[in-house]
């Protein structure tokens, strides 16, 4: 009475492992596929994870870029500058996220800030600001964004140039 159990179950494992593996969840056919270098690719793309987790390997995507908020900090802002500066960096990040990366909105916005004349229209065109008058609170963000230009000092902005390279 209990073989014809135990065998049904055995059975039923079997038959399950396999429609796994035939469906793509398992085995070296899987991994050879997907890149993973055959029966021993999890291993290797195992490591890789642990190492760029560790500091070695190349960078994730989440890894590329700066975060705005850290940028206050690498530019040595005196307390007036971040309690000025803070306002402007919140509404940005608000409208344009946290992550600094090349070819974003806020890259552009960051080197209009650290241009040496401040130029209003590339930075209106940075922004997002359509052609014409700007919107109240355009116009506020606008000039936000002038007034932090404006209380950098020039080894300031070669800093912040250094760091959106």
């Amino acid at each position: 009475m209990c073989h014809p159990i135990l065998l049904g179950v055995v059975g039923g494992i079997l038959a399950a492992k396999l429609l796994y593996r035939f469906r793509g969840g398992g085995g070296c056919a899987r991994r050879f596929r997907d890149g993973g270098g055959g029966c021993g690719g999890g291993y290797a793309r195992r490591w890789g994870r642990w190492s760029r987790r560790h500091g070695g390997g190349a960078p994730d995507a989440a890894d590329l870029g700066v975060k705005l908020s850290d940028v206050a900090g690498k530019l040595e802002l005196n307390a007036r500058q971040k309690e000025e500066a803070s306002e402007v960096f919140a509404r940005l990040t608000g409208a344009f996220g946290d992550r600094v990366e090349p070819g974003t909105r806020l890259h552009a916005v960051l080197e209009t800030i650290s241009a040496e004349p401040f130029n209003e229209d590339a930075a209106a065109d940075a922004l997002g600001i359509p052609d014409g008058p700007p919107s109240p609170a355009d116009k506020e963000l606008l000039d936000g964004v002038e007034h932090v230009h404006n209380i950098l000092t020039n080894e300031q902005r070669e800093k912040l140039r250094a760091i959106l390279t």
